[in-house]
Parts: structure tokens; sequence; C-alpha cells
């Protein structure tokens, strides 16, 4: 997000522009910058700033679901008795590795 908004900004300087990449990415700062070399079109400026601006209104949306969620999920009464175990998993013999862990949702 840093080389995206630093892009926005106005910055075109590829080497500048690689500085901020996350330390996790495994290419070299000069693949990166290699990566970066544009023609700075401003109808594609445009569109990198209108999806910008959704995935921050997406990333809005989902925290206030978070939020919304947690609120509802205080409101339900434990339904757990203290000290019952849970029922032992019956193991679907159909299923492959692939299979979800299960779990119990009570």
């Amino acid at each position: 997000m840093a080389i995206i908004e630093a892009i926005l900004d106005g910055e075109r300087d590829r080497y500048k522009l690689a500085t901020p990449a996350d330390p996790r990415v495994h290419a070299s700062r000069e693949e990166i910058a290699r990566s970066l070399e544009g023609n700075w079109r401003k109808e594609l400026l445009f569109i990198l700033k209108q999806e910008r601006n959704l995935y921050q209104i997406f990333q809005q949306q989902i925290a206030e679901w978070d939020t919304a969620l947690a609120a509802y999920l205080q409101t339900l009464d434990d339904k757990v008795e203290p000290g019952s175990q849970p029922p032992p998993s019956k193991a679907n013999k159909r299923a492959g590795s692939n299979a979800p862990n299960s779990f119990d949702v009570r």
C-alpha cells in the first residue's frame, strides 16, 4: 500500500518506490524497481486511485461488520453447562486429507 500511495502522490522514481516494499517480499530491490517501470498514463493512474478508494471502503465495511458481529455475539446466552465435555467427534471416513478440521460449535 505504501508503494501505491507513493505513486498516487506523484512519485515516479522506481528506486524510491521500491524502498517501502514489504520485507517479506523475496525479490531484490533491483527486481522490484524493474517491475515498477511505467509510463504513468493518466487514465491508469485514475483507475489505480479508484481501486485504492474501493479497497479502503471495503476495509472500513469489514471493520464495521466485525464490530457489529462482536456486539451481537455478546448478546447470546451461554448454553454450555459448566463441566460438560464436547461429544467425541465422528470422523468422516470418506473425507480425504483436504477435509476441514471439525470443531464443536457449542
